[in-house]
């Protein structure tokens, strides 16, 4: 008995891409276009809470390590005035193996 598998592709959701390195969030937002979503983007976590004010978006890919407002305290300010959003959020990094970024995780795990 042959079985095959069935991959479902979704595209037309509304992404945030939150990265202070330009060249990250130009690499992420083509990707997500190509295949088939609106994507914005923010360099910071503050600009970020703000647009998340405006618009709905399925998912937010978010930079851990940023100046300003770093992905673990758009985290907290996500959750205190949109936890509705909290499921969302994918957090990006270049390093997740520093102590900082591993407690993080698991806390929110």
């Amino acid at each position: 008995m042959e079985t095959t598998a069935s991959v479902e592709t979704i595209s037309g959701k509304r992404v945030l891409v939150i990265d202070d390195e330009p060249w990250i969030a130009e690499i992420l937002t083509a990707m997500l276009t190509d295949d088939g979503h609106e994507v914005d983007t923010a360099d910071q976590g503050l600009l970020a809470l703000g647009m998340v004010q405006l618009r709905p978006y399925d998912l937010i890919l978010c930079d851990i390590r940023m100046p300003g407002l770093d992905g673990p305290g758009f985290y907290a300010e996500i959750e205190r005035a949109r936890p509705d959003l909290l499921g969302r959020i994918l957090f990006v990094a270049g390093n997740f193996s520093s102590p900082e970024v591993e407690a993080f995780l698991e806390a929110i795990d």
